[in-house]
C-alpha cells in the first residue's frame, strides 16, 4: 500500500493535518493505536483563539472569570464577556474525524505502529509505504525516537474525573505542592477535571500524586471517581526533517507554562500539512510557536534552578493579574 502521506495518532493535530492534506487531493491514511478517537488525559480547556478552527457547538462551559489561589492570595480575573471554555475530548475527536473522512482520507483505529523506516511504516504487521510522514502520537512518540530526538523534559499530568459540576473554572498555584505548575478545576456539562501536572525534574511522580491526593481530599470528593495519568512532552527539539515533521505534544509544542496543548496541537498540523502542498509555505503559526517556546524554556530554567525564586515570582505575578494591564495581557494570551 502506498499514500502519499501517512499520519500517526488521531488527535487534534494529527486530524487537522489530514483534513488539510486530503482537500488538496492527497491520498492520506491517519493510523491511531486506540479504539477511540479523542480520548486522553487533558483538561480539556480552550480560549477565544481555538474558535478559528474549532466551532462554538463544541464548547460545554463558558466561564468569563477565573478563580486563581495561591498560598497567600486568592485573584478574580473577571470580563464582560466569556474568554476561556471547556470542550469534551471525545466529541471534539469525533468532529474532526468526520471532518477528515468527507475531505476524502482515511482513518485505521485499533493499529500500531511498530516500526519506522525510510520511506515506509510497519503497522498491524502490514508495510505501507509513503512520499511524507507526520508523528502526531503523543509525548512517547515513535517517530520522534525513529529520528534519535531525546525527551529530556516531560511534564506529568494526573486528575480525577469527578461527578459533580461546579460553577467557576479555579486554579491552584502551589510550588510546594505542585512544582511550577497549578491544579486545576475544570467544569464540564455534567462533570469535572480536578487536576495537575509537573515538571519531571522538580518532582517524582509518587511524591506528586501524594500532594495531589492530599489536596484533593481537603477539597473535593474524590473516593470512587476516575484517576488518569499521562506524561506531556514540553521539550521542543525541531519539527521537520526532510520528508518527515513533528507536531504537537510529539514535537514539544504543549505549554510548559499552562500546560495548553490542543491549539498547540492544530495549528502546528495545519502549518505541516501546509508545508507538505507547498514547499515554499511560509509557517502562519510556527514561528510564533517556536518563539514562545524559547521564552518558555527561559522561564523553565529558572523554576528548576531556584525554587524559592519562582515561589516569590508567582505571588507578584498572580497579584499583577488584579491590576488592569494584568487582565489586558489574560485576554491577549486568550485571543493569540
Amino acid at each position: 500500500m502506498k499514500c502519499d502521506v501517512v499520519i500517526i495518532g488521531a488527535g487534534p493535530g494529527g486530524l487537522k493535518a489530514a483534513e488539510i492534506l486530503a482537500q488538496n487531493n492527497k491520498k492520506v491514511l491517519v493510523l491511531e493505536k486506540n479504539e477511540y478517537i479523542g480520548k486522553k488525559v487533558c483538561a480539556a480547556g480552550l480560549t477565544i483563539k481555538d474558535f478559528e478552527f474549532i466551532p462554538r457547538k463544541l464548547v460545554e462551559r463558558e466561564f468569563n472569570r477565573i478563580i486563581i489561589h495561591t498560598p497567600l492570595q486568592k485573584t478574580i480575573i473577571k470580563s464582560d464577556k466569556p474568554f476561556v471554555f471547556t470542550t469534551n475530548r471525545i466529541k471534539l475527536g469525533k468532529y474532526m474525524a468526520k471532518k477528515v473522512l468527507d475531505a476524502g482520507a482515511d482513518i485505521k483505529i485499533n493499529t500500531l505502529v511498530t516500526k519506522i523506516k525510510e520511506s515506509s511504516v510497519i503497522a498491524n504487521n502490514k508495510e505501507i509505504k509513503f512520499d511524507y510522514l507526520i508523528g502526531a502520537d503523543g509525548s512517547t512518540s515513535i517517530l520522534r525516537k525513529y529520528l534519535n530526538i531525546p525527551t529530556n523534559n516531560l511534564m506529568m499530568a494526573v486528575q480525577y474525573i469527578i461527578k459533580k459540576k461546579f460553577k467557576d473554572m479555579e486554579l491552584f498555584i502551589d510550588i510546594n505542592k505542585f512544582g511550577p505548575s497549578y491544579a486545576w478545576m475544570f467544569p464540564y456539562k455534567n462533570s469535572t477535571s480536578i487536576g495537575t501536572g509537573t515538571i519531571n525534574k522538580f518532582m517524582k511522580m509518587n511524591e506528586l500524586r501524594k500532594n495531589f491526593d492530599n489536596f484533593c481530599k481537603d477539597k473535593f470528593e474524590i473516593k470512587n471517581s476516575e484517576f488518569q495519568a499521562h506524561p506531556i512532552n514540553h521539550d521542543y527539539q525541531g519539527h521537520e526533517f526532510n520528508n518527515k515533521f513533528l507536531i504537537g505534544d510529539a514535537a514539544g509544542f504543549t505549554s510548559s507554562v499552562t500546560g495548553e496543548g490542543i491549539y498547540q496541537a492544530i495549528v502546528s498540523g495545519y502549518d505541516v500539512a501546509n508545508k507538505i502542498i507547498d514547499p515554499s509555505y511560509k509557517y502562519r503559526y510556527l514561528n510564533k510557536l517556536i518563539k514562545r517556546k524559547s521564552q518558555e524554556r527561559k522561564l523553565f530554567k529558572i523554576a528548576t534552578f531556584n525554587p524559592f525564586l519562582t515561589r516569590i515570582l508567582s505571588e507578584i505575578g498572580v497579584l499583577s493579574l488584579k491590576t488592569p494591564i494584568g487582565k489586558k495581557i489574560v485576554l491577549k494570551v486568550s485571543n493569540g
